[in-house]
């Protein structure tokens, strides 16, 4: 999406995509610390859901696929990270929906 919107020459659009990456990285890594802060700090188990298993695994994913398109520069290289970032885009917006209010054992 990055190279239709974004003006400019090419190698503009490839810098603002890998922006973008990289922050969407940097926001994942801090979700995935504070939940997991959160948890030790009321002793609840880290992956005790079904949906804390499935938004690790996305995430896990995430940084395959970015990393694979970073290392990778040839066409074959393009067209699997084109696709892993195709099929990974609906787990990662149901890992991110907001879940329905769960008991939490620690606070019971």
């Amino acid at each position: 999406m990055t190279y239709k919107i974004v003006p400019g020459s090419k190698k503009t659009r490839k810098f603002v995509h890998l922006l973008l990456h990289l922050v969407a990285l940097a926001f994942g890594g801090l979700g995935l610390y504070a939940a997991l802060k959160s948890h030790r700090d009321v002793k609840l188990a880290d992956m005790y859901s079904p949906r804390s298993w499935f938004g690790m695994g996305t995430f896990s994913l995430y940084i395959l696929r970015v990393t694979h398109g970073a290392i990778s520069r040839q066409k074959t290289g393009a067209i699997l990270f084109f696709f892993f970032g195709s099929t990974i885009h609906k787990p990662e917006i149901s890992a991110s929906s907001p879940e329905s209010p769960h008991k939490n054992p620690a606070m019971s």
